[in-house]
């Protein structure tokens, strides 16, 4: 459960393109995102929800709550909905509060157990995640898909771009950027592993600011999380 919470703070912090350097920092543009604001991830056999509850100049309060994907109907779901009815069946519901500036966490809450948990500070994920430098995966560089003699026999291929979702539907043709990082020796399950983020490119007509899909080690064919839906609007 660590590492699947772990995965879901990578996937909801990435929020920033800083394209004049090709670097991208996963903190210093948090502001973009709004009270309301939701994406589900799925990760191995659970879905995790994280949705923006408050946000100020120096912090950002977020919710997460889990479910198995056994006790779900991904395509029958509409996820607004599924909060303001309590979350059925979830298997965790917890909020705490980000701040800005650092990148810490604080003020952890579970509405499963109705208390106030302690912060793990065994290993520092949030904030060495959200202090990695990331830089832009060269087009060359990106895997390709199709028929290298679909194009009029160039040898041309499409660089592969992962599925984005808004409001469960498909966004045919979206372009999406991929970033990647090495995280730093420190004895986490992360631990000198090579990460890597694919963010929609800026000015499109959606959040530029969500990861929609992370994965470890560059392996593009299994990813290790990815963003099944996203909206806004959403108030318990």
């Amino acid at each position: 459960m660590k590492m699947l919470k772990f995965a879901l703070f990578a996937c909801f912090f990435l929020f920033f393109n800083l394209y004049g350097n090709e670097t991208l920092n996963l903190r210093q543009n948090l502001s973009k995102a709004n009270p309301g604001d939701y994406i589900v991830a799925a990760q191995n056999k659970n879905y995790i929800l994280l949705n923006i509850l408050a946000k100020t100049p120096e912090k950002l309060t977020i919710q997460e709550i889990s479910i198995p994907a056994s006790k779900i109907e991904r395509n029958n779901i509409v996820w607004k909905e599924w909060v303001q009815k309590g979350a059925p069946a979830h298997t965790s519901w917890i909020k705490y509060t980000i701040i800005l500036p650092t990148g810490e966490m604080q003020d952890t809450f579970s509405f499963s157990s109705l208390g106030w948990q302690p912060i793990n500070l065994e290993a520092p994920f949030l904030p060495t995640l959200l202090n990695l430098r990331f830089t832009k995966i060269a087009d060359k560089e990106r895997k390709k898909v199709g028929d290298p003699l679909s194009e009029g026999g160039t040898g041309g291929k499409k660089i592969w771009q992962p599925p984005l979702i808004i409001n469960g539907q498909q966004i045919r043709g979206a372009l999406l950027d991929a970033w990647r990082a090495h995280w730093p020796r420190d004895r986490s399950p992360l631990s000198d592993k090579i990460i890597e983020v694919y963010i929609p490119r800026e000015g499109d007509n959606y959040p530029s600011y969500f990861p929609y899909w992370l994965q470890v080690s560059g392996a593009i064919g299994k990813a290790d999380l990815r963003i099944i839906d996203s909206g806004t609007g959403l108030t318990n």
